[in-house]
């Protein structure tokens, strides 16, 4: 499309919207001011009906007042005129006053008498059962506080609106206590609709809550707590429009819409007049378009088409000393004279790259690097000297354009497409390695930059280098295949492998480190103090520095921390790194885990202190037994009377069942620390236990993770002895619940029985060497086994309601195993 269609699409479109946006803001502007007219006249109807059907209210309070202030009434209620209803209450009452519905109650809310009247038939209707269930002591209507307030509002009977108003019962001079009220309505029916349109003469409704015609709009304010007035004005169609106002009844509740039904003439007419204002503007658009396509065609665009018509005569003859006709004096005349200068610019220019790309074919010629120019197709087009002896390429293969996939491995030819298409789109060649054929038959890697050869804004080939990396390759090949042996040796040993520099920062680690929670960047980059344990930084600080001093190896241990917080003991080996130069330029170490090694070994140091202990205790024991007991016998042989003789025989026998306790119990406690601790599996552990109480008529709970505990082997032994301890003692037991618990203070198993429980002065003697009911050391022989791994007991239970064992296992002695499908 041409320039001077463009311009006179680009008007009309710019005249379109113009009108467009115009109209539719006149139509915008005037519809809405007559549909605010429309509403506003709408809304007074509306208004003018409420405010005929508060006139109802105040004529049926003026009539409920006179009979609610009246001595006959009074006397009525409280059951002293029984003939005022024939008297009063009479159809012809009804008429006159042009109510349907008439009330009385006692003070308590009784109803004394009730009335419905029909106006249209003239006839007594039955009054609807649902009265009683409305009038409740809650009702405004029944409220007698102030004997001078009437309450009016709508009243609904069996679904049907009643405009109601009720007093309280007094003396025909407002005085006495009220007695009780006098509530009168009338139905909203058809008549007293008719009535109440008959001031505006609206097409007038009463649409209740729950019809389907009833607003959408007064939903929110039937919410409970809502009490506010709601208007609105909703058109229905093009002809109709309906005004609605809430009528709540005398609880202020929602229950019916106020409908005032008009037809639409204001916004019909709204409608004509818009219409007709937007064809006026239309065509007074339309006829200014017109104007204004004639005279930018006429001044403007002609000039254009002739000088489009000069240039393009210049390009088609190719003749850059032609210029154009710059007569005149407006915009397009300095236009022409600028377009010459550029032809005189661009003649130079062109002169210009000639002999510059003489000189680059003269450097290309003298480089030792491959230079090659290939088109769009492959062919090549230009090769320089360096090219030609590598790749045997003469002239003639050039003319008779030999392709440059003939000198590419058939691997490489559909990178190489997919690499000239990445620099036509725009990118900028990264230089690609590719394999090529030489003229000797053997394989050279090179890199091979390529740019795009732009002729008048069209690509029309490529220019590349080539440069010969292939000993390089060789080097990187032979250098990988170090890399890789390397890694795996790196990779398959236990242990971690690091390096630091003279300042204890961390150069590398191996992958080992995953298993204890870090990846190998987190740690890279880090002192190496900051994952040694607190108390160990000092130490392990100090053969550092003894190491770099004295250029020795050194073999250390300490704690160091994983990334959860738990502690691991590691013994780490290193050796200086030096630089070419013989200096020390940081070290190389191995850290080994050997925190199952650092346990058994304390725990064994552990066993040997406790047994060491024990025996000399044991040793002491039992020779103050032996010499009471040589103390009774003698007493015995020297006594003559037989009943002392007696005494002291028993005496001797029970000395003798210590004597006994006392071995049994050193034949058990050799066992602690006799073999090194191992992971046991406590769930199995349990149900051994458990089933040696099978005929107990004990019921066990056991249900946690299956975990296992870091502990002395006798590990069994200490769960059959709490079990055991329970049972014997605990009196009224019926059940033990073992179960694990998770806290900020660790991991503990707990035995929970529901008997008697412990004494509190007995919580913790009961732990100690020979207190208790039978032997005395089973408990003390629990918490030895024990404390070899660090592991503590304690009884934390509410004695009356049962004992509480619970097993406290420090971090790093408990964890959680799979078994099956569970973790």
């Amino acid at each position: 499309m041409k320039l001077r269609e463009k311009t006179i699409l680009i008007i009309l479109i710019l005249l379109i919207i113009i009108l467009a946006s115009i109209s539719i803001f006149v139509s915008f502007v005037s519809m809405t001011s007559y549909n605010a007219l429309e509403q506003r006249y709408v809304m007074q109807d509306v208004n003018q009906t409420v405010n005929r059907l508060n006139d109802e209210y105040t004529s049926l309070t003026s009539i409920v007042v006179d009979w609610a202030a009246w001595d006959d009434t009074y006397a009525f209620v409280n059951g002293q005129k029984p003939d005022y209803v024939s008297t009063n209450l009479l159809p012809v009452a009804y008429n006159n006053l042009r109510v349907n519905l008439v009330i009385m109650t006692d003070a308590h809310g009784q109803i004394v008498y009730a009335g419905l009247y029909d106006l249209s038939n003239q006839t007594m209707l039955a009054v609807p059962e649902s009265l009683s269930t409305v009038l409740t002591p809650s009702n405004p209507l029944l409220s007698m506080a102030n004997s001078s307030v009437t309450t009016t509002g709508i009243l609904m009977l069996d679904g049907k609106p009643y405009v109601v108003a009720s007093h309280p019962i007094v003396h025909s001079d407002y005085s006495g206590t009220p007695t009780g009220v006098v509530i009168i309505g009338r139905y909203l029916g058809t008549n007293e609709v008719a009535y109440l349109a008959t001031l505006t003469k609206p097409n007038l409704h009463f649409i209740p809550v729950g019809d389907p015609s009833f607003p959408l709009e007064f939903l929110p304010a039937l919410a409970p707590g809502q009490d506010r007035s709601e208007e609105i004005a909703i058109p229905l169609n093009s002809s109709d429009i309906a005004g609605y106002a809430l009528i709540r009844d005398v609880n202020g509740r929602g229950v019916l819409a106020l409908q005032v039904l008009e037809s639409r003439e204001i916004y019909q007419q709204g409608i004509t007049t818009t219409f007709q204002y937007v064809l006026i503007v239309l065509g007074s658009g339309l006829l200014f378009g017109l104007v204004i396509l004639f005279m930018v065609d006429r001044f403007v665009l002609s000039r254009i088409s002739h000088l489009s018509r000069q240039v393009h005569d210049i390009d088609r003859d190719a003749v850059l000393s032609r210029r154009l006709d710059s007569s005149g004096s407006d915009e397009f005349s300095d236009l022409s004279t600028v377009i010459n200068h550029m032809l005189e610019t661009i003649e130079k220019f062109h002169d210009g790259l000639a002999r510059s790309e003489s000189r680059f074919r003269d450097l290309a010629e003298l480089l030792p690097q491959t230079i090659f120019e290939i088109d769009v197709q492959g062919s090549l087009t230009y090769v320089n000297r360096a090219g030609q002896e590598v790749f045997g390429i003469t002239p003639e293969k050039i003319q008779n354009r030999v392709s440059v996939r003939e000198y590419l491995i058939p691997e490489d030819i559909g990178r190489m497409q997919r690499g000239l298409a990445h620099v036509l789109s725009g990118s900028k060649s990264s230089g690609e390695v590719y394999h090529l054929k030489k003229l000797d038959g053997t394989l050279m890697s090179a890199i091979i930059y390529t740019g795009p050869i732009t002729r008048y804004g069209t690509v029309s080939g490529f220019r590349g280098s080539v440069i010969d990396i292939t000993e390089r390759v060789k080097l990187e090949e032979e250098l990988r295949e170090s890399e890789e042996k390397y890694r795996a040796l790196t990779e398959n040993t236990p242990d971690i492998l690091f390096s630091a520099d003279m300042n204890g920062i961390i150069t590398y680690v191996s992958p080992q480190v995953n298993k204890f929670g870090f990846l190998e960047e987190e740690v890279t980059g880090k002192p190496f103090r900051i994952f040694i344990h607190p108390a160990d930084i000092d130490e392990a600080e100090r053969n550092l520095s003894r190491e770099l001093k004295e250029n020795a190896q050194f073999v250390s241990r300490f704690r160091l921390l994983d990334k959860g917080g738990t502690t691991y003991w590691f013994e780490e080996k290193s050796t200086l790194r030096l630089d070419t130069s013989g200096k020390p330029v940081g070290i190389y170490g191995i850290l080994r885990d050997i925190t199952e090694r650092k346990k058994a070994e304390d725990a064994i140091e552990i066993a040997n202190k406790k047994l060491n202990l024990m025996n000399q205790i044991t040793r002491h024991d039992i020779i103050n037994t032996i010499t009471g007991m040589l103390g009774c016998i003698d007493m015995a042989k020297a006594t003559t009377s037989p009943e002392e003789k007696g005494h002291l025989l028993d005496d001797i026998r029970e000395l003798t069942r210590v004597i006994q306790r006392q071995i049994v119990f050193t034949k058990e406690y050799q066992e602690v620390g006799v073999h090194l601790p191992q992971w046991q599996n406590v769930n199995d552990l349990i149900t051994k236990v458990v089933q040696n109480f099978a005929k107990s008529g004990i019921t066990f709970q056991s249900e946690f993770k299956y975990t296992e505990v870091y502990a002395d082997p006798l590990l069994e032994k200490v769960f059959y002895n709490i079990v055991d301890n329970a049972v014997r003692y605990g009196e009224k037991i019926a059940t033990i619940a073992i179960y694990s618990n998770i806290s900020d203070k660790g991991f503990s198993l707990v035995f929970e029985d529901d008997g008697i429980g412990v004494e509190p002065g007995q919580k913790r003697e009961i732990f100690k060497r020979g207190v208790g009911k039978n032997t005395g050391m089973g408990l003390f022989l629990t918490a030895e086994i024990l404390a070899i791994t660090g592991i503590s007991i304690e009884e934390n239970g509410i004695y009356g309601k049962g004992a509480r064992f619970e097993i406290r296992i420090p971090a790093g002695y408990w964890r959680f195993v799979t078994t099956g499908n569970e973790k």
